[in-house]
């Protein structure tokens, strides 16, 4: 309890250790733990390959769908959005990282500067390289799937998005849409104008929208066969009242 309260919302990596450190893939999600591990065997191969070519350095086990990063200095960490690391114990974070606690067989780091979400001013109107450093800015988390930032600068800027690039994702500033772009192979970023904006990002893959469009559908269908049913049957019984004769109360005449 005191490690998720430590680290709350943030993004955990972990050292030189890999895949052996924190939570077990997956058991995270159960204390809230957000930690830079992955273990799902439809995970994209892209993220793999994205760490590899940024870092030099393998990302896990990917035949076996294990995605778990080595992070060893501070600009990777604010690159990818880490704000701690942890280290086994006895072994130091990495330079410029600010030991924090002992968890257990485990020490832990704080990244300076890091955060969910960054911007970076753009470089003659282009986005910035992806290992320039942007400063952290809020990041609000409305629902499980939505995620609002706030921004304000005196120039246009590249709001970094520590959140992972895939399919489903829907973005709007100041209520009208916003295009989304790639970041670093594996994250996403925006173009943000100069001025006071406020950006939300809501997760709805298409396959949901397309689910939630046949549940009405079936719904619809539902209510018009019960209300024809209910028509048909009120029709057939007024035309049984009809047909039937009353029956005299008179007797009949010799």
């Amino acid at each position: 309890k005191t490690f998720v309260r430590t680290v709350g919302s943030s993004i955990v990596a972990f050292g030189s250790t890999q895949c052996g450190l924190g939570l077990n893939p997956n058991i995270n999600d159960v204390y809230g733990v957000q930690e830079f591990e992955a273990y799902d065997p439809i995970i994209p191969k892209d993220y793999f390959s994205a760490w590899q070519s940024t870092t030099g350095m393998r990302a896990g086990l990917p035949n076996y769908n294990l995605y778990c990063p080595v992070v060893t200095t501070v600009q990777v960490a604010r690159e990818f959005g880490v704000s701690f690391v942890l280290e086994a114990e006895g072994k130091p974070g990495p330079v410029g990282s600010v030991y924090v606690r002992h968890f257990g067989d485990e020490d832990l780091y704080r990244i300076p500067d890091a955060g969910a979400a960054t911007i970076a001013p753009l470089s003659s109107g282009h986005l910035p390289r992806s290992d320039v450093v942007g400063t952290p800015v809020p990041v609000r988390h409305p629902s499980p799937s939505e995620w609002s930032v706030t921004t304000s600068s005196a120039a246009a800027q590249a709001l970094r998005l520590h959140l992972s690039d895939v399919p489903g994702w829907h973005a709007s500033i100041n209520g009208r849409p916003l295009v989304l772009e790639s970041y670093a192979g594996m994250m996403l970023q925006a173009r943000i104008p100069a001025g006071k904006h406020t950006v939300v990002l809501q997760y709805r893959p298409s396959t949901f929208e397309y689910g939630i469009v046949l549940a009405l559908a079936s719904a619809v269908f539902l209510a018009s066969v019960l209300t024809v049913a209910s028509v048909r049957k009120r029709g057939r019984s007024a035309e049984m009242t009809e047909g039937t004769v009353p029956a005299s109360s008179d007797s009949p005449s010799p």
